[in-house]
């Protein structure tokens, strides 16, 4: 009685610090993005709060007329009038979960639960709507092809370097979100199998709206520096100007690079999850949740060789018509190296260390014979 009144008070604890973490981010901003550019000497900065937006607005407005964005005030209109009032209503959830009969305790949790995926898809919605449906009519609509903003880290819009984070805001919903989650494993202790190996397939599709890899050069033809990232499905950056360096030593165009395996990098990925989600729910031997967890499990190891088969074809085959005062090299899939007068700094990047974390938890869950997944009492 003593234990089940102590799990009890603990329960309780832990979501009530869950719903005040929650309602405290309200409080902060939760993205934001500074862009450097030549016409703004000190910069610009955008801060997003699920109900506000915050910074240089009227000034990246302008820019962005130029090239043909909507503007700012535009998008999430429906989202920012809701976000205080479902926000408000999530953390009164979770106060109150602790309280309900065990069958419902799952439903209050949940939107606390899923609100920092859901701010994240929706940002993402957001951006990606915005980069991908220009204007025709804007003036310099010609010079810029469509694209995605960065969600997380540098990326190069035009001539504007953009640099995105995520704030305290995010943060704390994020801790509010991971706080609720062991409650519901403290309430459910025989989900817990499950319950990581759904949060990793979830984790696993959230990788995607990231970088996997970058790589920095620098050359005095470019004295800002060039950046280039590599997602499984898309490349972004310099890409154009990186081209412009590597035709000088023979290397061929980056879009010419592992065309097929970015046309099906997401349907991949997104099967991969699926096989992930259904090795939690499938009954039967181990042996088949090993195999439908498998894609998940090598996917890290499958796109670092990618990466340096890649590479390794680029930098060996340079074209024999080239002018060119350096030998055939491989370039490096991570650290530093100097390419004749082009310096390369080359480094992994959020999305490859998402889907790095998904094989350790699957690896942790699929664990064989360990007692910490076996069927244990749960109190009502």
């Amino acid at each position: 009685m003593l234990l089940q009144k102590a799990r009890q008070l603990k329960l309780a604890l832990i979501l009530m610090l869950a719903g005040l973490l929650l309602l405290a981010s309200l409080l902060f901003p939760y993205w934001r993005v500074d862009l450097e550019t030549g016409l703004y000497p000190k910069g610009l900065k955008l801060q997003i709060r699920p109900y506000r937006l915050e910074g240089d607005v009227a000034e990246i407005d302008e820019l962005n007329h130029y090239i043909g964005m909507r503007k700012l005030e535009t998008a999430g209109q429906l989202e920012q009038k809701i976000a205080i009032p479902s926000i408000v209503l999530a953390a009164l959830c979770l106060f109150i979960s602790p309280t309900v009969p065990r069958k419902w305790m799952i439903w209050f949790a949940l939107p606390g639960l899923v609100f920092p995926i859901m701010f994240i898809g929706e940002l993402y919605w957001w951006l990606r709507s915005s980069g991908l449906n220009l204007d025709p009519k804007a003036p310099l609509n010609h010079s810029i092809k469509p694209f995605i903003p960065p969600i997380y880290g540098q990326g190069k819009i035009a001539q504007f370097k953009a640099t995105a984070t995520f704030s305290v805001g995010f943060y704390l919903s994020l801790f509010s979100a991971l706080l609720a989650r062991i409650a519901v494993y403290i309430r459910y202790p025989h989900w817990l199998r499950k319950g990581l190996i759904t949060d990793a397939s979830i984790l696993l599709l959230i990788s995607l709206l990231f970088s996997y890899w970058r790589v920095d050069f620098e050359s005095g033809k470019y004295p800002k520096g060039l950046i280039l990232q590599v997602r499984p499905h898309r490349l972004e950056g310099s890409i154009m100007e990186i081209d412009k360096l590597n035709s000088d030593i023979g290397m061929r165009e980056l879009e010419t690079a592992a065309k097929f395996e970015r046309k099906v990098a997401v349907p991949t990925i997104i099967l991969a999850s699926m096989c992930l989600l259904a090795s939690a729910f499938t009954p039967g031997q181990p042996r088949i949740r090993f195999w439908l967890a498998l894609p998940s499990l090598l996917f890290p190891l499958i796109f670092v060789g990618q990466l340096f088969w890649w590479l390794r074809d680029s930098g060996l085959n340079l074209a024999p018509s080239a002018y060119r005062a350096i030998t055939t090299f491989v370039p490096p899939l991570i650290g530093e190296k100097t390419i004749g007068s082009v310096t390369t700094v080359a480094r992994f990047q959020t999305g490859f260390y998402f889907a790095i974390l998904v094989s350790l938890v699957t690896v942790v869950a699929l664990w064989p014979n360990d007692r910490n997944f076996k069927n244990q009492d749960t109190y009502t």
